[in-house]
């Protein structure tokens, strides 16, 4: 018996030690940036400060021109964290533990919906593929951004609306809907999955288009899109920054393509099992089952959602998330029900183990893990784990106003002091060429502007000494992570 289940994990072994190998890794890189008190990205600066706003009771929704800019995600999630404020003291922190509270969740669903108890191995390759999307996202499975809440918000809805018009349980429909609309309120590329329940139902065999079912498929849409329309009517200034602000980038045709092309082949895990799927007619006969059904109409929808949301002016990482765990459930799913790397089979052929060696080349291939050894030894010497604390404690300190335009976290935990932060405003008027007056205004204000420095800084950043210069600011003090200018003739 232990030398049978011995041979077993043998043969296997290939895809299981590149996947633990992934999840070290990426274990180990959460583990330093979860606690660092410093922020990532000027957006993590700007999420949290904002919180802090609606903590303490300052308006969230301003006219950029007289009060500041807020951010073009979704307004619940400012009132939830803001609402962790009122129990915890406001941190950068907090929002790191609360998007990977949800990733672990999005975990847990994703394995319990797609992976059977006897292929064990597709626990530990679906963890590893997961873990991977945290590398490939660029490290949001441990950002203060509101992408995971989102996504984990929207996979409870959908496993509601699914036990509501899958299994008759109609009382089941009304959470679903909440949860729906609580997810497009946090990120609003969640809307398009109210389309999922349609989707599935079109798919079925019968398509009876028409009556109760169809009907109930249709409400979260409609929901959705009322809710939308009631927002423009009674909440103007948060359909401004929710609606308004990203309507005004272009989606990019050529990258839209170039997006969907690179989408699909990022994991070519899928393109394999999609390939090995399309030739399964038994496996095809299975989109009888609701469960595939549900996870083909939201791979469908993932993908495009993901690809226009990169091709937009300013898109980045975190719009593949939606597609590559849509996709990562499907292979799960898949996987685990096509003898793809069968442990439970009594004897395993070459043919298996060969199968298993490319399932761990594609893996790494697909997610280049890191070097857990060579992150610890990186990581111990980043210096903003000492310059940030030094610097909040100098910052109190100095005479005269101060201003942090990438990260207004620092002014108000060195002086209480709610500031702007320079890429929203940049954000709410669509990135001039010309710096607005007002900006300008704000910046010449001040006696210091501290400049900070990310590993993940933007391609265009609005702020620079180049940029300083003409208003009157040289440099004072430059260290690895950050730079304080002072206005030229001000006191030391």
């Amino acid at each position: 018996m232990v030398n049978r289940i011995f041979k077993k994990t043998a043969l296997v072994a290939p895809s299981l030690i590149i996947s633990l190998w992934i999840v070290v890794g990426v274990v180990t890189q959460i583990s330093h940036i979860l606690l660092a008190p410093f922020p990532e990205t000027p957006w993590e600066a700007a999420m949290t400060l904002e919180a802090v706003r609606f903590a303490t009771g300052l308006p969230v929704f301003e006219n950029p021109e007289t009060g500041h800019a807020t951010h073009m995600y979704g307004s619940l999630y400012t009132a939830i964290l803001g609402s962790m404020f009122w129990l915890t003291e406001p941190s950068n922190i907090t929002g790191r533990i609360l998007s990977l509270i949800c990733a672990l969740g999005i975990l847990v669903l994703v394995l319990v919906v797609g992976a059977t108890k006897k292929q064990w191995m597709w626990i530990v390759v679906g963890s590893a593929m997961l873990a991977g999307i945290h590398l490939k996202a660029r490290g949001y499975f441990v950002s203060t951004r509101p992408d995971m809440l989102a996504l984990f918000t929207m996979s409870i809805a959908l496993i509601f609306l699914f036990r509501a018009l899958e299994k008759g349980k109609t009382g089941w429909l009304y959470v679903g809907l909440v949860a729906t609309l609580a997810a497009t309120f946090l990120k609003q590329t969640m809307a398009p999955f109210a389309l999922v329940p349609v989707l599935a139902h079109w798919l079925a065999r019968e398509r009876q288009w028409g009556g109760l079912k169809l009907g109930l498929a249709l409400v979260p849409a409609v929901c959705v899109t009322t809710s939308v329309l009631i927002m423009a009517a009674c909440f103007p200034d948060a359909f401004f920054y929710m609606v308004s602000v990203p309507k005004q980038y272009p989606i990019s045709p050529g990258k839209f393509v170039k997006a969907l092309y690179e989408l699909i082949v990022a994991l070519p895990v899928f393109l394999i099992m999609l390939w090995d799927f399309s030739r399964d007619s038994v496996t095809r006969s299975q989109l009888l089952d609701p469960v595939l059904r549900w996870i083909v109409s939201c791979v469908a929808i993932a993908i495009p959602v993901s690809a226009i949301g990169l091709a937009k002016a300013g898109g980045t990482t975190n719009s593949l998330l939606p597609a590559l765990l849509s996709i990562t459930l499907f292979c799960v799913w898949y996987g685990s029900r096509a003898d793809w790397m069968a442990a439970d089979r009594p004897t395993l052929a070459m043919a298996d183990f060969f199968r298993c060696c490319l399932l761990g080349f594609l893996l790494w291939a697909s997610f280049q893990p890191p070097n857990p050894l060579r992150l610890v030894r990186e990581e111990s010497t980043d210096s903003r784990w000492r310059e940030w604390p030094q610097l909040v404690s100098d910052l109190a300190l100095l005479q005269g106003r101060v201003v942090s335009p990438k990260e207004p976290t620092l002014t108000y935990f060195a002086r209480g002091q709610f500031d702007r932060n320079i890429y929203l405003e940049y954000d709410a008027v669509g990135y001039p060429e010309k710096m607005p007056q007002y900006i300008q205004a704000w910046l010449s204000s001040a006696d210091y502007i501290i400049d900070a420095h990310y590993r993940f800084d933007s391609n265009y950043t609005p702020l620079s000494a180049t940029i300083l210069a003409p208003l009157g600011f040289i440099e004072f003090k430059k260290g690895a992570s950050y730079t304080i200018f002072r206005k030229s003739g001000g006191a030391d």
